[in-house]
């Protein structure tokens, strides 16, 4: 990895996405955007380069922890979505490269754990939905925000994922998991609730994948296991036990025949919090594993405290970077549990990305971190 550029700021970055601004309304000028989300409830505005274009206050230093980005193609704009900590889901529109228009807000009584936009009721316009610890789950209009539909669990929402029928593409369903320990399946044209299962703690995670002519819904959480359940009988064929929680699970979509239908798990450790150990002394248990679509482990790296994951590919190598509790950078082969490469930085990290510039024909690795740092790496192929 060669170092392109470092952006600093006063306050954590939690997070980032990449816009490419090919023929887009009012960014044209632009190669790609990078924008970013803090702490202190800001949105800054940076081009490839690292420069500054706009930070914006959205919150008035309440956390931002999510933006999702919906491109319009009617009229090549964007629809930027963002949330966090205050409960309220607020949208915008460039009307300059520079300048973020509010078009309308939607009130959670909680924080906004995550926003996802898909095609629920396949009527060719995605709709937003929208997941927060004050127990709801809300499909909204993307045109104002108005509620479609709404579920309420008995606590906090964690995770979800829209599931769509490949021989029926109008059938959707949206699979989601809380607080209070439930696995649920709601119609994604009504919200019906069409099934639910119960588990002992809270669970944080879910993902499905394909195996042996079924699907598979994976689960996990703060029982410290890995929960396999049948999605057409509902029942559960396997679970395994982990030292740590359950934190993070991410299916591998690849066409290489080693790994197809697998996926990622990682799990994690509170330990630094209780430790009189520095961070750095700290020897965490967390696991990163990869599982096939026999549900058996390919390959396991133990001792990484993963905050972020992101797969990608590294010319036609197949990679999972990810970045720690402890401020590691890792990129690893993911069909072989290799570590390619590692730097170590000052803070923790709570995002990457790999990217390919078009334009300038190089793959660019982001990060972001606790001490408000914004890294761009170039990836030597």
């Amino acid at each position: 990895m060669e170092h392109l550029w470092l952006f600093s700021y006063q306050f954590p970055v939690l997070g980032f996405s990449i816009i490419d601004c090919t023929n887009l309304k009012f960014l044209s000028s632009l190669d790609y955007l990078i924008l970013a989300y803090t702490k202190d409830g800001n949105l800054l505005g940076l081009d490839d380069d690292g420069r500054l274009l706009f930070k914006k206050d959205i919150t008035q230093n309440s956390p931002l922890y999510s933006i999702n980005i919906i491109s319009k193609e009617t009229d090549n704009s964007l629809l930027i979505l963002t949330g966090g900590f205050d409960g309220v889901l607020r949208a915008y529109k460039f009307t300059s490269k520079t300048h973020l228009k509010l078009i309308w807000t939607h009130k959670f009584e909680a924080s906004i754990s995550g926003i996802v936009s898909e095609d629920i009721n396949h009527d060719e316009s995605k709709e937003i939905l929208v997941y927060s610890l004050d127990k709801s789950l809300r499909v909204l209009n993307q045109r104002d925000g108005s509620l479609i539909w709404g579920q309420l669990f008995e606590k906090g929402i964690e995770d979800t994922f829209v599931w769509s029928n490949l021989q029926n593409p109008a059938e959707t369903e949206i699979i989601a998991v809380g607080n209070d320990g439930t696995l649920r399946v709601f119609s994604g044209n009504s919200g019906k609730l069409e099934w639910f299962k119960k588990f002992e703690n809270k669970i944080r995670c879910v993902e499905l994948i394909d195996s042996h002519e079924t699907q598979i819904i994976i689960c996990g959480g703060d029982d410290r296991k890995l929960h396999f359940i049948d999605k057409n009988t509902h029942k559960e064929i396997k679970q395994i036990k982990f030292k740590d929680y359950v934190w993070n699970l991410q299916r591998v979509d690849t066409t290489s025949d080693s790994i197809s239908n697998s996926f990622l798990m990682s799990t994690y450790s509170f330990d630094y919090l209780y430790s009189e150990d520095s961070l750095q002394e700290i020897n965490f248990s967390s696991l990163l594993t990869l599982f096939n679509s026999n549900l058996q482990k390919e390959w396991e790296i133990e001792g990484y405290n993963i905050e972020t994951l992101d797969i990608n590919k590294i010319s036609n190598r197949l990679t999972t970077t990810i970045g720690t509790t402890k401020g590691e950078l890792c990129i690893i082969d993911s069909e072989t549990g290799f570590i390619l490469s590692q730097i170590t930085h000052a803070a923790c990290i709570n995002k990457v990305n790999l990217f390919i510039n078009k334009k300038k024909d190089t793959q660019i690795l982001l990060c972001c971190d606790d001490h408000g740092i914004i890294n761009a790496y170039k990836i030597k192929r």
